[in-house]
């Protein structure tokens, strides 16, 4: 129940921000977010924290961290994922609470766009009468693709009233990653920021 509390608190605070900038300009800014979200080199975080609980949510271009969008067809593309998942599920790499302890309660990593494709190639494998399917599938894993890798979080805190800022080591573990587009929400304040190379926490106090 938690859980999907803070999950809203972050959705509200979404619409919050876009509902600042008019019903024009929410139309336009939607418009333009199915055609552009998917920016090489920028990627989303948000963190919505609830008391002693905090959530993050991260979603990238899956060529910011692994460099290729397609469905995984070689043995160096999927453990080019499985490094990147492994470091993804290192949260502790990834983030450093300041004024309070934070532990990771959950993480949820999810490359399925990316690693999708090897049950399909088992199954067309496997069956030879469908040889030409299986080419087909082939041709799609190789052609460019908008893919996604997304990572969601959740922390513990010993005393969340005392948690003054994170700081977010993503852009150190993943260097494609140029601009890091962050939104935050906690019990009292709400927020925005950029995060790049020489700037990378997020101020909550």
């Amino acid at each position: 129940m938690k859980y999907f509390l803070i999950t809203l608190l972050a959705t509200f605070f979404a619409m919050n921000v876009y509902a600042e900038s008019g019903a024009h300009e929410h139309h336009k800014h939607e418009q333009h977010r199915q055609h552009d979200a998917h920016v090489h080199g920028v990627a989303e975080l948000t963190l919505a924290q609830e008391g002693h609980l905090i959530e993050i949510n991260f979603e990238s271009p899956a060529s910011n961290i692994v460099g290729f969008e397609h469905q995984a067809s070689t043995e160096q593309q999927k453990l080019a994922i499985e490094e990147a998942k492994s470091k993804l599920e290192s949260a502790q790499q990834l983030f450093t609470f300041d004024g309070t302890n934070c532990k990771l309660k959950k993480a949820e990593i999810n490359v399925s766009e990316l690693a999708a494709y090897d049950d399909e190639h088992e199954k067309h494998h496997k069956n030879k009468a469908d040889n030409h399917v299986h080419k087909e599938h082939e041709h799609k894993a190789n052609k460019e693709t908008h893919s996604e890798i997304t990572a969601q979080y959740q922390f513990t805190c010993s005393n969340g009233a005392k948690l003054k800022a994170v700081s977010v080591h993503l852009l150190k573990q993943f260097p494609r990653i140029e601009k890091l587009n962050t939104q935050w929400i906690t019990d009292t304040k709400q927020g925005a920021n950029e995060l790049g190379h020489e700037n990378n926490m997020i101020r909550l106090r």
